[in-house]
């Protein structure tokens, strides 16, 4: 019997953490692919309940611009909030120049982020937001200097 594995290169680089925020159980995972990026986070043992995909794309017809789309695609499909805070991490990605991909068809530039959360309160309250935020963007930072080793 042959046993096929995948090259390991092949294979998302993941990390996940269990931490609290502001005095919250949350856990957080990414898996960086090659064309995007997941990140999970929950307060609720571990469970995700809405799902978020949103791209930002360098505008082919002014490169300082970036195009947008935004939409909940499982859970709670009226909860803008976690939309917010995808957007708010690509931002921190593009900002920081830590992920970015070329459109083989156009050279443009693009990211793209699942984002999968339950956060207590729904993530309303503002110190728990930018917390959030920073929680995320270090995982995706960490992720990408791992699989730099």
């Amino acid at each position: 019997m042959v046993s096929i594995l995948p090259h390991p290169h092949s294979l998302p680089t993941t990390l996940s953490r269990s931490l609290k925020v502001l005095g919250v159980e949350t856990d957080a995972y990414v898996q960086l692919f090659q064309d995007r990026i997941v990140l999970g986070i929950s307060q609720r043992e571990q469970k995700i309940g809405t799902w978020c995909y949103v791209t930002a794309t360098q505008s082919d017809v002014d490169p300082g611009a970036i195009d947008w789309e935004i939409s909940n695609i499982l859970g709670d499909r009226n909860d803008a909030m976690l939309g917010v805070y995808a957007r708010q991490v690509i931002e921190q990605i593009i900002t920081q120049k830590l992920y970015f991909q070329t459109n083989s068809y156009s050279n443009s530039k693009y990211v793209a982020v699942l984002l999968g959360a339950t956060l207590k309160d729904g993530g309303r309250d503002p110190q728990m937001f930018h917390t959030i935020l920073e929680v995320l963007v270090q995982l995706i930072r960490d992720a990408l200097a791992a699989q730099k080793e």
